[in-house]
């Protein structure tokens, strides 16, 4: 009986070893077509042919990141599973409730696309978007014949910035992490993602259920703004907490008092294109995991070979 319950636990340490080692690279598609609403794949769209010819460039992109240990090849690259970010929907501006409005609102809007490229436990986001022409104060200082190539090119899909995420810390992980904080089923909702919105300057997952918007999640920060009481004239200090549910009128409200204080307002880069690299604690944590489950293996092994003895 001890050589088979010793058997059975090498067997199930061995399994759990290679599935910690695993997990970081295998949940990334799995978990994105669940949480995101039907047509924001690129695989829905007929111009996924038009991102999907610019894979030298993409890969470039990533390459980057070479300095930082990531290196990928053509195949690495994840079409199927690059997903769509409306940016300049002017979500918190309409107030849509239902499905119909916001849908009115992301059809005129821009997209980025994000395109994962993963290798090992890391991953990078390249995104690729257009209509990214100059506006007209920049203008100012160009030829005529610059700014009709600049305008032209606008028209084009580009590459225009890539992320780094180590352990499988993507935004769409972060996005499940925030779902189940938050106590909302994912396999009963829907999210879109949304950047550029005015004052904010910071990814929202919109989150929809049976069609109506319950409200948005912060992704990338807490946002943080000042207002006074119109009654008692006190000034108060409200915090949008990252990775809470808050409604649409709450995020709304942040964005008037930011827009309404420049000094207050975020850097605009953020919260549409990336750039950085997110780090956290998973590599560790399973190194850790790894070393107790060695430990674990020779203390059967021992175990067993004392008992043969």
């Amino acid at each position: 009986i001890l050589q088979r319950v010793s058997l059975f636990c090498e067997i199930f340490v061995i399994y759990s070893f290679i599935g910690v080692l695993l997990y970081p690279i295998s949940t990334y598609g799995s978990e994105i077509n669940m949480i995101l609403m039907q047509g924001t794949l690129l695989s829905d769209y007929s111009e996924s042919e038009e991102i999907e010819i610019m894979e030298e460039d993409i890969l470039a992109m990533a390459n980057s990141f070479e300095d930082d240990g990531f290196r990928a090849e053509v195949s690495d690259i994840n079409f199927s599973d690059a997903y769509c970010v409306y940016v300049n929907a002017d979500i918190l501006e309409n107030h849509p409730n239902t499905k119909d409005e916001f849908q009115k609102l992301l059809d005129d809007s821009d997209k980025v696309w994000n395109v994962p490229i993963s290798v090992a436990n890391k991953t990078v986001i390249v995104q690729v978007s257009r209509k990214l022409g100059l506006d007209d104060v920049n203008q100012l200082g160009l030829s005529q014949n610059e700014m009709e190539q600049m305008n032209s090119d606008a028209e084009k899909w580009q590459v225009v910035s890539s992320t780094m995420y180590e352990n499988g810390e993507t935004p769409t992980d972060q996005l499940v992490t925030a779902l189940l904080n938050n106590n909302i089923d994912e396999e009963r909702c829907d999210c879109i993602i949304v950047g550029g919105e005015d004052g904010i300057y910071s990814l929202l997952a919109i989150v929809l259920k049976d069609d109506e918007i319950i409200g948005a999640i912060s992704m990338d920060r807490e946002i943080s703004y000042t207002t006074s009481n119109t009654k008692t004239r006190e000034v108060e200090d409200v915090t949008l907490e990252e990775g809470k549910l808050y409604s649409l009128d709450e995020f709304s409200n942040a964005a008037s008092a930011l827009n309404s204080d420049v000094s207050a307002v975020q850097d605009s880069t953020d919260g549409i294109y990336g750039g950085n690299i997110q780090n956290d604690y998973t590599v560790l944590y399973c190194i850790f995991l790894g070393v107790v489950c060695s430990g674990i293996m020779i203390g059967v092994f021992f175990f067993r070979k004392k008992k043969l003895r």
